[in-house]
């Protein structure tokens, strides 16, 4: 059962009965959870109540001394009621079981298109860099021969990780860079 809700923009995440939602993804989804956790929690107390009020009633009943037929019928009662109630319970598990699926597909959609967006300016920043280091890598005459140009992209490497991304580019791919492409492929990159 939920019993905490927060709501976070960047995306989706149901963990440990905690719901996490983006809020620019998912809003009626928000809603439907809110609305079912809100009917478990009174279904549930219901049934608490009916089965307190069932051993109340199968008390009494055991200890009656006389005609225990109206006991009986109010005990038959409550116990459909409580049947009834325990049915809407699974009905509204079953909903937040449903709509708890929905959202983790959406938080994986909205996940996936965040990382192809982060490839991407990631890979159009890559090109901007090795296009400037081409264009301008021979003016570093002041630079010695065995030195390198660093740059440290953060929370460049994997998505889940966070890691940032080091590219280091020594004096000689400088001074004779062909294309972009060319110093991209002979720099030397690992994600720290």
């Amino acid at each position: 059962m939920i019993r905490e809700l927060e709501i976070v923009t960047d995306e989706v995440v149901v963990s440990d009965g905690q719901v996490f939602f983006s809020s620019d993804d998912g809003e009626g989804n928000v809603e439907i959870v809110r609305h079912v956790s809100r009917q478990m929690r009174d279904h549930a107390r219901e049934v608490r109540e009916l089965r307190r009020r069932v051993r109340d009633l199968e008390l009494a009943k055991n200890t009656a001394d006389g005609d225990t037929q109206a006991i009986e019928q109010e005990l038959a009662a409550a116990q459909a009621e409580l049947r009834e109630r325990e049915a809407a319970v699974a009905v509204a598990r079953t909903e937040l079981a449903e709509a708890r699926e929905e959202l983790q597909a959406k938080a994986a959609e909205h996940r996936a298109k965040r990382a192809e967006r982060k490839a991407s300016q990631l890979a159009k920043f890559e090109q901007t860099m090795a296009s400037t280091l081409c264009d301008y890598g021979r003016t570093l005459s002041a630079l010695p021969a065995q030195e390198n140009v660093s740059f440290i992209v953060e929370n460049g490497g994997d998505d889940e990780s966070g890691e940032d991304k080091i590219f280091i580019f020594n004096k000689q791919q400088l001074d004779n860079c062909s294309s972009t492409s060319d110093l991209l492929a002979k720099a030397t990159t690992y994600s720290f």
